[in-house]
């Protein structure tokens, strides 16, 4: 797998890093190797349809424009991890950024909640692919951080 020196988020997730509520992204496992390792340092840029199509059609200039261009933000890789997308801990939802639902006493309907919202967003972005939640795909687990400077 070759090694990428950024990665791509939508506008709300985006949001959700910058203000320190998303610290973990979960991505489908396309091959044995992720291209991203402890210690690694990425650019973040926001995702959207006419980029994803130039990146998925020109990836040698989508690479050159990546190198050139000023990120969103820069994260570094704190963890990476491979389990099934329906492992996913009330502990990882929330860093995920997606909290619980406020007004459960007991937290079980929150966290039912919680969860669902999470594969409704998942399945929003993979619906009709082998990486619905349905499914239980493997995912890599990314952890990370936002680089001050």
């Amino acid at each position: 797998m070759t090694k990428r020196n950024y990665i791509l988020f939508n506008q709300d997730m985006l949001a959700l890093i910058k203000e320190g509520k998303k610290t973990m992204t979960r991505r489908p496992v396309k091959s044995r190797d992720c291209c991203y390792s402890d210690g690694d340092k990425l650019k973040v840029f926001m995702w959207d349809e006419e980029l994803d199509q130039f990146r998925k059609n020109r990836p040698e200039h989508f690479n050159t424009i990546v190198d050139n261009e000023k990120p969103e933000l820069e994260i570094e890789v704190l963890s990476v991890k491979k389990e099934s997308v329906c492992d996913i801990s009330a502990g990882d939802l929330l860093s995920e950024g997606f909290p619980p639902v406020s007004g459960d006493p007991d937290g079980y309907l929150g966290n039912a909640c919680q969860m669902q919202r999470f594969f409704d967003y998942w399945d929003g972005i993979y619906k009709g692919t082998d990486f619905e939640t349905a499914l239980c795909p493997e995912v890599w687990v990314v952890e990370f951080k936002i680089v001050e400077g």
